[in-house]
């Protein structure tokens, strides 16, 4: 009896989820290296309804045909949220000047450790700073990696800015008068088949497999799969507030749609209720 408020309600939700991810988008279009999401939407089951007319033997066909029995009826129960799919699309590159600053080209992410080289995530977001020991810190607290999974560090005291990251992710580093010295090589890393990336809060994101567990990802050095490095660059948001706006509208009219539902169900019961008096 309360099947058909039951679904709208469900389509209010899922369209007010939708504009929740819209409004997060839209928030982010100027956070360096940011992952626009979109929410997918799932339709749910069907029921099989039998409905038999009591008061005649049987009913007519638009055919013209007249044939008795039940008249099986499928309804459906609404939708629901399927999830947040982040966009792969590449942002801008920007020129930052910064020799701290990195950004790739290409499907990579770069790899960020805590002290002990544990994962502590992905992120595109290439704006690091040196911290004390030498170490490029990201915002959140992490440590950018190198391909061996270890937090890359170089002599802060000695170097200033004279810190150079080649497109392959060599990174080296010169004392005023002295000769280039390797400080390890950054790696990277791009999710595998049935593998999917999940924010994390912080511009980063953790990685997925398949069934719903958070795994590390493999690890690589830069190259043609994973991508090249550019130093003094930041990615933009690949936020298009354009796209944005046209799921806003899809998202505040959906929702309009089925709260002039519920309100028409509640309409009918209350006119109901009038009767019985």
């Amino acid at each position: 009896m309360f099947g058909h408020m039951r679904t709208s309600a469900l389509g209010m939700r899922a369209g007010q989820m939708m504009l929740d991810v819209t409004a997060h988008n839209v928030a982010n279009v100027n956070t360096a290296g940011y992952r626009s999401g979109r929410m997918d939407s799932l339709e749910l089951a069907y029921a099989n309804l039998v409905e038999v007319d009591s008061g005649a033997g049987s009913r007519g066909h638009f055919n013209g045909y007249v044939e008795s029995g039940a008249v099986e009826l499928s309804r459906g129960h609404g939708v629901r949220p399927g999830g947040i799919v982040l966009s792969e699309r590449p942002g801008t590159l920007q020129m930052t000047g910064v020799p701290t600053d990195l950004a790739i080209e290409g499907p990579g992410y770069f790899t960020l450790v805590d002290e002990t080289g544990a994962s502590a995530g992905y992120t595109r977001d290439g704006s690091f700073r040196m911290d004390a020991e030498g170490r490029l810190v990201h915002a959140s607290g992490a440590f950018l990696g190198d391909a061996d999974g270890n937090p890359i560090r170089v002599p802060r005291e000695e170097t200033m800015n004279r810190l150079e990251v080649d497109t392959a992710g060599f990174i080296r580093w010169a004392a005023p008068g002295g000769d280039p010295e390797s400080a390890g090589r950054l790696g990277l890393m791009v999710p595998g088949p049935g593998e999917q990336l999940v924010a994390a809060g912080s511009n980063t994101y953790r990685l997925r497999d398949g069934d719903g567990v958070f795994v590390a990802g493999e690890v690589a050095a830069p190259a043609e799969a994973a991508g090249t490095v550019r130093q003094g660059y930041l990615e933009g948001s690949n936020a298009d507030l354009a796209e944005e706006m046209s799921r806003l509208i899809m998202a505040q009219r959906a929702f309009q749609l089925n709260a002039r539902t519920l309100q028409t169900a509640d309409d009918m019961f209350e006119l109901a209720n009038h009767m019985n008096r």
